[in-house]
C-alpha cells in the first residue's frame, strides 16, 4: 500500500509538471483551433509518439502520465475500503426471496412502485428472523409478516414514508430489529409514437437507458416486433385491446380501416361489419356509467362531437339526465372566429348540454399543437399522485354497461 501511494504521489507531481510548463494554453478553445489549423493543412490531429512538449501534446495524455494516472484514482479508494469500511453482504437462501416474489413481479409488472422491507438483525423479538420480509404498497397496506405484529406496523408505516420520498434506507423498526427499506420502482415506460425510421435508434437508446420501451404504430409491418428487439410493438388498436381500453371511430367509412374492410367485402366475400348503432350506445353506457364524466380533446372535428353528443343523447332521446361534462380540456390550433367545429368553445357546448354550465370557468382551451402539448400533459398526469390508479378495463364491461343503459331507458319510458 506504502509503494502504490508512494508510486500514485509521483504520477501527480509529474502530471503537475507537464501541465506547468509543456501544455501551451490548455483550454478548449486553443485546443479547437490547433485542431483546427492540423485540419486545414492536410495533417492529423493526434501523432501518435508526438513529443510530450509539442506545443498541441494535450490533446492527448503523454505516456508517463497515462501509466501514473490510473494508481491516482485507484489508491485513495483502496485505501478508503481498506482502512474506513469494510463492504457487508447480506446472503440468504433462495426459497427466503421466492415467498414473495410472485407479488413483488405483479406490481412492477403493473407499473407500480413497492417497499420491500427485509430483517437485517433480527434482535431478541420472537418470531423474527433474518431474511424475513414484508411488501409496503402506496397506501400503507402490506403483504407478508416480518413474524410480529408490532414490528410488521413499524415496516408499514416505515415503507410508506420511504415510498413517497422516493429513496430506500437501513431502518430501526423497534430496539435490536434493523431491516432494509427497499423502494422498488418499476422502469419509467418510454411511449414511440410512429415505428418510423426515427424510432429505430431511439428505441435502442431508451432501452439502453433503462426504459421500458413500447413503439406504436397503425401500421403493422413497421410496428414488427422484429425491428425493435427488446421492446414492446404495437399497433394502436393492438395497444389498446391489451390496455383494456374501448376505441371509436365516429366515421369509419371516411377512413383506411373503411376503405379495406369494403375492399375485402367486395372481393374476398369478408363479413366484418361495423355497426355504429352499438358505438353510440357504448359511448353513452360508459358516460352513463361514470361518477363524473370528461374529455381530453385534441383537435376536434367530427370524433370531438362523437364523443360529446353522448350527454345530450342520454337526456334527450334516453331520458336519463347526466348534467353534462364535470371536466373539459381541448388542444386545438383552431379559432372561434371561423365557424368550425374544432374551434367550438366549451360555452357554446353547454347549450347543448354537453358541459356541464357549473364548471364552464374551469375548463381549458390550449391553442397549441397537439404534438407538442399532449406529451407534457401526459407527463404530468403520469407523474401525479393520484395517477396511479387500477384501469376501469372498460373494453371487458361493455355488454353490461350497454345493459344497465337498456334497463334505466325502459324504466324512463315506462315511468313516462
Amino acid at each position: 500500500m506504502i509503494a502504490l501511494i508512494a508510486a500514485a504521489t509521483v504520477g501527480g507531481i509529474l502530471l503537475t509538471v507537464i501541465v506547468a510548463i509543456f501544455w501551451a494554453k490548455p483550454n478548449d478553445a486553443y485546443a479547437y483551433w490547433l485542431a483546427g489549423e492540423r485540419l486545414a493543412a492536410g495533417l492529423p490531429i493526434y501523432v501518435e509518439g508526438e513529443a510530450a512538449f509539442a506545443p498541441y501534446a494535450y490533446h492527448y495524455t503523454p505516456p508517463l502520465a497515462q501509466i501514473f494516472v490510473p494508481l491516482t484514482l485507484a489508491v485513495p479508494a483502496m485505501a478508503y475500503i481498506v482502512g474506513y469500511r469494510a463492504i457487508e453482504l447480506f446472503v440468504e437462501p433462495a426459497d427466503k426471496a421466492a415467498e414473495v416474489a410472485g407479488a413483488l413481479r405483479m406490481a412492477l409488472e403493473e407499473e407500480r412502485p413497492i417497499c420491500m422491507v427485509t430483517v437485517l438483525e433480527p434482535g431478541n423479538v420472537d418470531g423474527i428472523e433474518q431474511g424475513n420480509r414484508l411488501l409496503v404498497k402506496r397506501d400503507g397496506t402490506a403483504q407478508g409478516s416480518l413474524g410480529d405484529v408490532t414490528v410488521d406496523r413499524a415496516a408499514a408505516e416505515a415503507g410508506a414514508e420511504l415510498l413517497a420520498a422516493e429513496r430506500s434506507e437501513v431502518r430501526e423498526l423497534t430496539e435490536g430489529v434493523s431491516a432494509f427499506v427497499e423502494v422498488l420502482e418499476p422502469p419509467l415506460r418510454l411511449v414511440i409514437c410512429g415505428a418510423g425510421h426515427i424510432a429505430l435508434p431511439l428505441s435502442r437508446f431508451g432501452r439502453e437507458l433503462g426504459f421500458a420501451v413500447t413503439v406504436v404504430d397503425d401500421r403493422p409491418d413497421f410496428a414488427e416486433p422484429s425491428r425493435f428487439p427488446g421492446c414492446e410493438a404495437h399497433s394502436v388498436v393492438a395497444f389498446a385491446a391489451k390496455a383494456g381500453v374501448p376505441l371509436y371511430t365516429s366515421s369509419p367509412g371516411d377512413s383506411s380501416i373503411g376503405m379495406n374492410i369494403a375492399y375485402h367485402e367486395l372481393m374476398n366475400g369478408g363479413r366484418t361489419m361495423i355497426d355504429p348503432n352499438r358505438d353510440v350506445n357504448e359511448v353513452c353506457a360508459i358516460i352513463l356509467a361514470g361518477k363524473k364524466n370528461g374529455c381530453v380533446i385534441l383537435g376536434g372535428g367530427s370524433p370531438k362531437n362523437f364523443y360529446l353528443q353522448g350527454q345530450p343523447t342520454l337526456w334527450e332521446v334516453y331520458g336519463i339526465p347526466k348534467g353534462g361534462n364535470d371536466y373539459f380540456i381541448q388542444l386545438t390550433t383552431d379559432q372561434v372566429v371561423w365557424g368550425g367545429l374544432s374551434g367550438a368553445t366549451p360555452a357554446e357546448a353547454v347549450s347543448w348540454g354537453k358541459v356541464n354550465p357549473g364548471v364552464l370557468p374551469d375548463t381549458v382551451v390550449s391553442y397549441c399543437d397537439s404534438t407538442i402539448a399532449f406529451p407534457l400533459f401526459c407527463e404530468y398526469a403520469v407523474g401525479s399522485p393520484n395517477g396511479r390508479r387500477p384501469r376501469k378495463e372498460l373494453l371487458h364491461k361493455r355488454t353490461d354497461l350497454v345493459a344497465d343503459l337498456l334497463r334505466q331507458a325502459r324504466a324512463r319510458r315506462q315511468a313516462g
